[in-house]
């Protein structure tokens, strides 16, 4: 259950960066709604308190396994950050799961990348 709940997270910053922060980008290209940004905005954050509130003892979102659902959610948060949707680091589960696949070897590799 906590493996699928990044998508219920995802698609609202996803949304929500159509709406508002990638307005200019996207508003001739497909339908828009600007003032749903803001909820996107806090549904996405409602829902990761909630995914907070499922974490598991393990150190990944599916416990003890690093799975395609913490490179998923590791970087849409990572996008949003960027994109002036950042999310609570001091959750006491997501916040120490960030910053454990934030110093991965590839996620670092990946962070140099796009740097360049």
């Amino acid at each position: 259950m906590v493996a699928t709940g990044g998508a219920n997270i995802t698609e609202f910053i996803h949304n929500a960066y159509h709406y508002a922060e990638g307005l200019t980008r996207f508003e001739s290209r497909i339908p828009v709604l600007p003032e749903a940004a803001d909820g996107l905005k806090q549904v996405a954050q409602d829902r990761l308190h909630w995914l907070d509130s499922m974490f598991g003892p393990g150190p990944y979102l599916c416990g003890d396994r690093f799975t395609v659902a913490d490179i998923w959610l590791y970087v849409w948060l990572d996008f949003g950050a960027a994109v002036n949707q950042p999310f609570d680091r001091s959750l006491p589960n997501i916040g120490p799961w960030f910053e454990r696949i934030a110093a991965r070897p590839s996620a670092e590799l990946s962070r140099k990348l796009l740097a360049a």
